[in-house]
């Protein structure tokens, strides 16, 4: 069917200006029809220098389901620019050239992205606070994983996550968090500072285990637990992170070289400098599951001689 006006109103009384295209049949599914447009352009010296087209869309996909949108086209320059294109539909989508933002009746808002995503769908914001800098900044990044087994999109933000407190909590826009997972941990970050890695509770389950091997030498356990050395320190001022309060805990350097199991980390090398993410990230890390499993054996060799001396104790009174 060619494209042709077959009326155009333009009526004072109601304020409605249309321009109509009238079939004398339903399209065929998969196509798409146009109305007659309605176009806004400005001219310098007589050349286009920037035009909008309104004009309505009638879609019928493979199926046969129909979809109705407004579509408007923004373009000109010259040489002409790419035209850009925003669709909405009934449903409340909004087609924004193949990404489509979809709002759903009843629950939050949410992003959906359409055909090619491999470069991503960037957020771009005036920066909050920062005065001077350019009103497009790149603050988001909405892209396809990198992961085949996954089918979510990621989403990458240029300084981080606001700090809150809590739901409906007061941003703190003074800090912003980050996490990182490296080397099977899980790293948190404020601002740019590495404040120590997450400690999530371990699965314990029998079935979840391969390869178990029960350790009976309780008494190796015994002779390394009596050359542990707690000790009261400080945590140094780094980052973000101020001087801490008097801790009494263990130094992780002494139990790597007497319980190397309870340890883990690459540790520190005296005279690197601290405050470097890179550097602190290889600090030393206890292992409370192991060091529990350790003591337990110390304590059980300790019952073990107890018993032996309570029988030697009652032979010597027979």
């Amino acid at each position: 069917m060619a494209n042709r006006i077959d009326s155009i109103e333009l009526t004072q009384a109601n304020g409605t200006w249309i321009s109509l295209i009238n079939s004398a049949s339903v399209p065929g599914n998969s196509t798409s029809t146009l109305g007659g447009q309605i176009r806004s352009q400005f001219n310098i010296a007589g050349a286009e220098a920037a035009s909008a087209l309104f004009e309505a869309l009638y879609f019928k996909d493979a199926a046969g389901a129909i979809t109705r949108r407004g579509r408007i086209t923004v373009k000109g320059g010259t040489p002409p620019a790419d035209a850009d294109v925003v669709e909405i539909g009934q449903n409340g989508q909004i087609f924004c050239n193949g990404a489509v933002f979809k709002g759903q009746t009843g629950i939050s808002p949410s992003l959906q992205l359409f055909g090619n995503t491999n470069a991503g769908v960037f957020v771009n914001s005036y920066p909050y606070n920062k005065a001077g800098e350019p009103y497009t900044r790149r603050i988001m990044r909405i892209g396809a994983s990198s992961s085949a087994s996954q089918d979510i999109a990621s989403i990458s933000v240029a300084g981080g996550y606001t700090c809150r407190a809590g739901t409906g909590g007061i941003d703190n826009h003074d800090n912003a968090f980050n996490f990182n997972w490296l080397n099977s941990t899980l790293i948190a970050y404020i601002d740019s500072s590495n404040v120590g890695t997450i400690q999530m509770q371990s699965t314990c389950d029998a079935e979840l285990k391969k390869n178990k091997v029960y350790v009976t030498d309780k008494m190796a356990a015994l002779t390394e637990v009596l050359q542990w050395k707690p000790a009261t320190f400080k945590y140094k001022a780094r980052g973000i992170l101020p001087e801490s309060e008097t801790k009494l805990s263990f130094i992780a350097n002494d139990l790597a070289e007497t319980s190397p199991e309870t340890v883990k980390g690459e540790g520190i090398s005296p005279g690197e400098d601290i405050h470097d993410n890179a550097v602190f990230a290889k600090s030393y890390i206890l292992d409370k599951d192991a060091m529990i499993a350790k003591l337990t054996l110390a304590l059980q060799a300790t019952n073990q001689k107890l018993d032996k001396l309570q029988a030697e104790v009652q032979a010597l009174k027979a």
